[in-house]
């Protein structure tokens, strides 16, 4: 799937999906590091294969960056999928893979249990089944 996507990029010379809307950037891009190494060298012309290296290098850049960001966007694509198919929101269905791998690591003993957990676990309890003694902590 990256691979597609950076062919799509490259080949459709693209910033936004849109072909060769990196075509302006590019060109601004390239201008600007040939000027910048004709005054560092001082030449007045450059050959045709430095020009391209610089042409390579500033695709590299940007395309590279545009590859970052639909990687990202598959990403969320997925975790909204997810959410979705679970029935709820991502924030729901972050806080309960993070509820359910604490209570992973807390049963197979990796963390230690607090026994002032286990109190508050105990007055929760009380609290849902209607008792009506509830020992509070201080």
């Amino acid at each position: 799937m990256v691979e597609l996507q950076k062919f799509l990029i490259y080949s459709l010379n693209t910033l936004n999906g849109i072909r060769n809307s990196a075509g302006p950037l590019l060109q601004e891009m390239t201008e600007s590091e040939i000027t910048k190494l004709k005054s560092i060298t001082k030449q007045v012309v450059l050959s045709a294969a430095q020009v391209h290296k610089i042409n390579q290098i500033n695709e590299a850049k940007v395309f590279g960056e545009i590859c970052k960001k639909y990687k990202i966007l598959t990403i969320r694509a997925k975790i909204s999928f997810m959410a979705l198919a679970k029935g709820m929101t991502i924030q729901e269905t972050f806080l309960l893979s993070i509820w359910q791998v604490y209570n992973e690591y807390l049963f197979s003993g990796v963390l230690p249990i607090d026994p002032k957990l286990v109190e508050i676990d105990e007055i929760y309890k009380s609290i849902i089944s209607g008792e009506k003694n509830i020992k509070m902590i201080a």
